[in-house]
C-alpha cells in the first residue's frame, strides 16, 4: 500500500533504538549486565596485552645491545631476542583491534619463554640472570591470557627449571658466550629491567582500569542520549504512536491524542486499545496483535478505523511491532491518517489517463506517419509534374502539330495520375484528422458528464487508437453492434475501453500473434449495454482475483504497471451505476465484462433551416500565416476575406472603420488570445462580437473551456472542411 514503506522504516528505526536503550550495544535485555561486564574485561585485556607487548618490544634493543657489548656477538641469544621482537609486532597490532586476545597473550608468553630458554642456555643455565625472569612467566600468563594458561605456563617454567638443574654445569660452560667479567653486570641488568617491567605492567593495569571506567561512563552517557532520542522521536513524530502492554494503553504520543481528539494523555492511558477501534474492525485488530506477539517482527500495514472522542471515525494505516521496554515486552503501534493518501489516489486516477496515452504514443505516431508519408510523396509528385509541364509548354512554342499532340496526351496522362495522387492525399490527411479527433475526444482531462454517448462509436475509436499496441501481440476481433445513446462522459467511457484493451494486450507477450487473440464485443442484453474484452493471455492466479480491482495492485513485473488500470475501470463503472466482473484462468486467459444500464440522453432540438447568405466580407485572425491563406483561398468562391496575424492587428483594422460580416478567430494565440480579443471587441462593438466564430487546434486549457461554455460564439475544431465554415457563417446570418 502507498505509504506502508515509510511506516515500516519508522518501525525498523524504533527497533534499533530499542536495542540501544536496553543494552547500549545491541544486546538484548536479559544478558545486558553480563555483556557489559564482558566488554569491560575485554577492553582491559586488550590494553594490557598491547602495552605489555609494546614494553617487551622496547626491551629487545636494550638486551640485544647489552649482549653484544658483553661479548656475545651476533650469536643465538641475540638472534633469539631479535626474532622474538619481530614475532611480537603482530600482537601489538591485533590487540589494538581486540582480535584473538587469548591467542595473542599466549603467543607473547611463548616468545618470552623461548628467549629465556635460549639466552639462559648460552649463559650458564641455572646461574643465568634469566632465571629471575623465568619466575615471571606464570605472572605474565595470568595478565596476558587466562588462569588455565597460567597453570600450563607454570608447569612449563618448572620443567624449564628442572631441566637446567639436571644438565651438568660443564655442558653450559661449553656454550657460554658471555664474557665472565660481565656476568655480575648482567645479573644486575636483568633484575633491574625485570623490576621496571613489572612496575610498568602494574601501571598499565591501573591505567587500563581507569580507561575502562571512562568507557563505562561514556556508555552510560550515550545510553542517556539514546533514551532522550527515543522519547523525542515518539513525542515529535507526526505519526500516531501507542504503546500497550497486556492490551492496555500505557503511553500515547501527542499525534495520537490529537488525531483521536483526546485532550490529554490521561484520557487514553489505562484504556483497552481495542476500545479505541471501530467495532467492525476489532476482530482484525485482535488477529494482528496475536500475530505480532507470536512472530515479534513488524506486522504488514493495514487499514483500521478508530473512534473519535467527539463522535465519528478516522481511518488510519497501522503497523505494529514488539519491543523490549522497561523490563518487559510491549506492543508499539504506529498509525498514519490516510485521508491525504485517498486524495492522492484520486489524482493518480487522473494521471492514469496520461499514462495510457503515453503507452500508446508510438502506435498513434505510426497511424499518423503512414498516411503523412504517402501524402507528402504525392504532393511532391504533383509539384514536380507541374514544374515539368511548365517547362515542356515553354519549350513547345513553334513545335509542329505531332509534337503538340504528343505533349497533350502526356499531359492528360499526368492529369489522371495527379488526380489519383490528390485523392490518395486527401484520404491520408482525413485519416490523420480522424486519429487526432479520436485522441481529442477520448483524452479530455475534465470529462463532460451528461453528453449523448454512442458506446459503439467510442469502442471503435478506442480500437483504432490501441490497434498498433495489439498488432504485434494478438489477432484483434471487433464485434460491435449498434446501440442506443446514453448519457455519460465519452472520455470516461473511452478510458474504460482503452484500459481494458491495454490490460488484455499486456497479458500477452509480443511475437506470438498467430497463437493469441483479443476479442472485444459490445451489444445489448436484457436492456443493458454490455462490453466484453476477452484475451488468451497468461491469466490471473485465483489468490489475486480478490485484489485485482484494488488501487496500486498489479500482477505485472515491477516497473511495468501502475496498478491503477482496473481500479480506474471500477471507478468509472461505479459512476455510471454499472457492474464490472472478471473471470480468469491461468494459462487460458481472462474475460472482463462490463454491464451499463441504458439511460437515454435528453433530446435537443436542432434547427434544420439553412439560411441563404449573400457574399460577404470576413476577417480571418490566426498567428499561422498558412492558416489565414488557406481559409481565405477556400472561402474565395463564397466570400472575400481580410487576414490578420494577431488580435491587436485585427482590432486596429476594426478601429480604422473596416466593416466585416463575420470574424474567424483562432482561440489560442500568443500575446493576445482569442478570448482576450473577444472581450475587447465585445466592449467596443457588442453586435460585431456576436458575429465571431472561433477556430482551434484543440489545445484547450480549463480557462478556454470555461470561456467557450460562457459565451455564444460557435467553435470549429481544426482541421475543418470549408462547408463547416460556410454553414457556421450561414447560422450567424439566420
Amino acid at each position: 500500500m502507498f505509504g506502508s514503506q515509510s511506516l515500516h522504516n519508522c518501525t525498523e528505526e524504533l527497533g534499533m533504538m530499542d536495542e540501544e536503550l536496553v543494552t547500549g550495544d545491541g544486546e538484548r535485555g536479559d544478558s545486558a549486565d553480563h555483556s557489559g561486564e564482558v566488554d569491560l574485561n575485554l577492553l582491559r585485556k586488550a590494553q594490557v596485552v598491547r602495552f605489555t607487548a609494546s614494553l617487551l618490544l622496547a626491551m629487545v634493543p636494550l638486551y640485544a645491545s647489552f649482549l653484544i657489548v658483553a661479548g656475545a656477538g651476533i650469536g643465538p641469544p641475540v638472534l633469539a631476542i631479535l626474532i622474538a621482537g619481530i614475532g611480537v609486532l603482530p600482537v601489538v597490532y591485533l590487540a589494538g583491534r581486540q582480535r584473538n586476545l587469548l591467542l595473542m597473550g599466549n603467543w607473547t608468553v611463548f616468545l618470552l619463554w623461548i628467549v629465556l630458554l635460549i639466552v639462559g642456555g648460552y649463559n650458564g643455565g641455572t646461574t643465568s640472570p634469566t632465571m629471575f625472569w623465568l619466575l615471571s612467566v606464570p605472572l605474565f600468563a595470568v595478565l596476558l591470557a587466562d588462569t588455565r594458561s597460567a597453570v600450563v605456563w607454570t608447569v612449563v617454567a618448572i620443567a624449564h627449571l628442572g631441566t637446567f638443574h639436571v644438565v651438568p654445569a660443564e655442558v653450559f660452560a661449553d656454550y657460554q658466550v658471555l664474557d665472565p667479567t660481565w656476568h655480575s653486570r648482567f645479573v644486575i641488568f636483568g633484575r633491574v629491567t625485570l623490576l621496571v617491567v613489572l612496575a610498568l605492567v602494574g601501571l598499565i593495569l591501573d591505567r587500563a582500569r581507569e580507561r575502562a571506567q571512562r568507557q563505562e561512563a561514556k556508555k552510560q552517557r550515550e545510553l542517556a542520549v539514546s533514551e532522550r532520542r527515543f522519547r523525542q522521536l515518539i513525542e515529535a513524530s507526526p505519526d500516531a504512536i501507542a504503546v500497550r502492554r497486556g492490551g492496555q494503553v500505557v503511553y500515547a504520543n501527542p499525534s495520537l491524542r490529537r488525531l483521536l481528539e483526546e485532550p490529554s494523555a490521561g484520557d487514553l492511558q489505562g484504556r483497552r486499545f481495542h476500545d479505541l477501534v471501530h467495532p467492525d474492525d476489532r476482530d482484525a485488530a485482535t488477529a494482528r496483535e496475536a500475530l505480532v506477539l507470536e512472530e515479534g517482527g513488524p506486522s504488514p500495514a493495514a487499514e483500521l478505523r478508530f473512534l473519535l472522542a467527539e463522535g465519528g471515525t478516522v481511518t488510519m494505516e497501522v503497523v505494529s511491532l514488539l519491543l523490549e521496554m522497561e523490563g518487559g515486552e510491549a506492543v508499539v503501534t504506529l498509525g498514519r491518517d490516510i485521508s491525504g493518501r485517498k486524495a492522492m489516489i484520486r489524482q493518480m486516477v487522473q494521471l492514469d489517463r496520461l499514462a495510457v496515452y503515453g503507452t500508446l504514443a508510438s502506435g498513434v505516431g505510426h497511424e499518423i506517419n503512414n498516411p503523412l508519408a504517402y501524402s507528402l510523396l504525392n504532393l511532391r509528385y504533383a509539384t514536380d509534374s507541374l514544374e515539368r509541364r511548365a517547362a515542356d509548354l515553354a519549350s513547345s512554342r513553334g513545335a509542329d502539330a505531332d509534337a503538340l499532340r504528343e505533349l497533350l496526351e502526356r499531359i492528360e496522362a499526368e492529369d489522371r495520375e495527379i488526380s489519383e495522387a490528390m485523392a490518395e492525399t486527401e484520404h491520408g490527411l482525413l485519416r490523420v484528422r480522424d486519429v487526432v479527433r479520436d485522441l481529442r475526444a477520448l483524452a479530455r482531462t475534465e470529462p463532460v458528464d451528461g453528453e449523448a454517448v454512442d458506446l459503439a462509436d467510442v469502442v471503435r475509436r478506442s480500437v483504432d487508437i490501441v490497434a498498433n499496441e495489439i498488432r504485434h501481440r494478438a489477432a484483434l476481433t471487433v464485434d460491435v453492434a449498434q446501440m442506443p445513446l446514453r448519457e455519460a462522459s465519452a472520455s470516461r467511457v473511452g478510458q474504460l475501453a482503452l484500459n481494458l484493451l491495454l490490460n488484455a494486450a499486456h497479458a500477452i507477450a509480443p511475437g506470438e500473434v498467430q497463437d493469441n487473440e483479443i476479442q472485444i464485443r459490445a451489444f445489448l442484453e436484457a436492456g443493458d449495454l454490455i462490453l466484453e474484452v476477452q484475451d488468451t493471455g497468461t491469466g490471473i492466479p485465483d489468490d489475486d482475483l480478490d485484489r485485482i480491482f484494488d488501487p496500486f495492485f498489479t500482477t505485472r513485473p515491477i516497473g511495468q504497471g501502475t496498478g491503477l488500470g482496473l481500479f480506474v475501470c471500477r471507478q468509472i463503472v461505479d459512476s455510471l451505476e454499472g457492474r464490472i466482473s472478471l473471470d480468469s484462468e491461468v494459462g487460458v486467459g481472462t474475460t472482463v465484462r462490463v454491464e451499463l444500464p441504458t439511460s437515454p440522453p435528453t433530446e435537443k432540438q436542432e434547427s434544420t433551416n439553412e439560411a441563404v447568405v449573400a457574399r460577404g466580407c470576413g476577417l480571418i485572425i490566426d498567428n499561422e500565416p498558412q492558416i489565414c491563406k488557406m481559409v481565405s483561398r477556400a472561402l474565395a468562391p463564397h466570400h472575400s476575406a481580410v487576414t490578420a496575424s494577431s488580435g491587436a492587428e485585427a482590432l486596429a483594422l476594426i478601429e480604422d472603420g473596416e466593416h466585416f460580416d463575420f470574424i474567424l478567430c483562432d482561440l489560442m494565440m500568443p500575446n493576445m488570445t482569442g478570448m482576450a480579443f473577444y472581450e475587447v471587441l465585445h466592449d467596443h462593438d457588442a453586435q460585431l462580437a456576436e458575429r465571431v466564430i472561433f477556430i482551434t487546434g484543440g489545445a484547450f486549457t480549463p480557462e478556454a473551456r470555461e470561456f467557450l461554455d460562457s459565451v455564444s460564439p460557435p467553435c470549429i475544431e481544426k482541421p475543418f472542411e470549408v462547408e463547416q465554415v460556410c454553414k457556421a457563417i450561414a447560422a450567424l446570418a439566420s
